[in-house]
């Protein structure tokens, strides 16, 4: 058997590795689960305050603000209130007397419904960044792997006809 075929086989053998690799790659990226969370039971609540702090522990000079809103659970018909989750820098984006939709969950906890769609947008922006570095990879790997299985059966079918017979 000659050397370039020898060399063509065994480039074969190793792109055929590299994309097992690659198959193995996507795979494990698509069986990766979409964070799914129903979204709660809608309720109408009214901003009744703001409340003024200082922003963190460090910088207290900085004030930042959090919506207070009332609602009424329409389950036990009692009243409850809920405070932000997030502080504003700026002034607060609800303003006091203003209609909001409140998320209650089964398990008690309530939600701020800007506040409920920003955690949802966070989870699917770092379900998609887990899932592309792996997905992206196994892509190159199989390109890797038909660009090597083109080299190695170029290899394997090529003929010396440079006339030099020795």
């Amino acid at each position: 058997m000659e050397t370039t075929t020898k060399a063509g086989i065994a480039m074969l053998c190793l792109s055929l590795a590299t994309g097992a690799g690659g198959v193995g790659l996507v795979s494990f990226a698509h069986a990766i689960p979409v964070p799914q969370e129903p979204t709660p039971h809608a309720l109408t609540g009214t901003v009744t305050g703001i409340v003024v702090q200082g922003c963190g522990y460090t910088n207290r000079r900085t004030t930042c603000y959090r919506p207070v809103v009332d609602y009424i659970d329409t389950v036990s018909g009692q009243s409850h209130q809920i405070v932000s989750r997030t502080s504003y820098r700026t002034t607060s984006p609800l303003r006091k007397g203003e209609s909001v939709t409140v998320y209650v969950e089964k398990t008690g906890p309530a939600w701020l419904a800007m506040e409920w769609d920003a955690r949802q947008a966070r989870r699917q922006r770092e379900y998609e960044d887990k899932r592309d570095f792996p997905l992206m990879m196994g892509w190159i790997l199989i390109g890797c792997c038909a660009f090597g299985m083109l080299l190695g059966a170029g290899l394997i079918f090529w003929v010396d006809r440079s006339g030099d017979k020795r």
